[in-house]
């Protein structure tokens, strides 16, 4: 009976043994197929391969996957995974971030509009003393500067960058703080009122006489209708007009006021964001 059952664990052992050397070389038959979608910049197909294998791997297999399954990661801009992969590196006693990888992973807290967890990062790289990676790290400080609106930082910050930049791209970023400076947010709340105390003078402010001319004419004929109906001695219809003017016309008129200031204040931010953004160190 004993020798029937060490004939069986002998099996189980034999069987388990050539499961792992299938499942072996089926995972090293997968990472080189995905070694090879990566060389060919097929960074989709390589993705999903490496993405099937992190969920299975070990901890030892991981180390050998993180660097290409980053890569592929951060060009089919799956950020989430990019971050995951980046917690297992830094996790991890054997394998350390690499410059590149630093960026990745400031890119992609960035990409994911994540800017505080962002400048967070940046600070705590610091320390490292590569001039070209210090660069970036400013570059990308004042990207999330602008986003997060803090005026000062994002002067001083440029004044850094200016530093290691050709003097055209210096004289291209003082024109961008130039700019900068004299962009002014308008009040929505001020030109909505505006626009209650007279309709169209809130448009008239930001200089939109399009809609301007709009609201100055249909309020106007909405007004000069009431004072006609009024004046013909008509109040039933009078106080009706008005209950379904004073909502629909008037308030409307300050609500896209408002709406419209808050538009062109986004469109400004946008276009100043989009013109440091591409400004690039020579």
């Amino acid at each position: 009976m004993k020798l029937v059952q060490i004939y069986i664990l002998v099996f189980i052992v034999l069987l388990a043994s050539k499961a792992n050397f299938i499942v072996a070389q089926n995972q090293q038959k997968y990472l080189q197929q995905a070694d090879s979608f990566l060389l060919q910049n097929n960074y989709d197909a390589a993705f999903k391969i490496y993405d099937r294998m992190w969920f299975f791997a070990t901890a030892n297999e991981k180390q050998i996957l993180a660097k290409n399954y980053l890569e592929s990661a951060f060009q089919v801009q799956q950020f989430y995974s990019c971050l995951h992969i980046i917690h297992a590196i830094k996790n991890s006693e054997k394998i350390d971030l690499d410059i590149h990888q630093k960026l990745q992973e400031i890119a992609s807290y960035f990409n994911l509009q994540n800017y505080e967890e962002c400048l967070h990062i940046i600070e705590s790289y610091k320390e490292d003393s590569a001039a070209n990676f210090q660069t970036n790290l400013n570059y990308f400080k004042l990207l999330c500067e602008l986003k997060l609106n803090r005026k000062d930082s994002v002067i001083q910050t440029a004044n850094l960058l200016k530093k290691y930049a050709s003097i055209p791209q210096q004289k291209v970023m003082d024109q961008l703080l130039e700019d900068y400076q004299k962009a002014k947010q308008i009040s929505p709340k001020k030109i909505q009122f505006f626009s209650l105390v007279i309709p169209g003078m809130g448009q008239l402010f930001i200089k939109d006489y399009k809609n301007a001319a709009n609201a100055i004419a249909l309020n106007g004929a909405l007004m000069g209708a009431f004072l006609f109906t009024a004046q013909l001695y008509h109040w039933p219809q009078a106080a009706l007009f008005w209950v379904f003017y004073v909502p629909h016309y008037y308030l409307g008129n300050g609500r896209s006021a408002r709406d419209l200031t808050i538009q062109k204040n986004l469109k400004m931010q946008d276009k100043l964001f989009t013109d440091f953004k591409n400004w690039e160190l020579n």
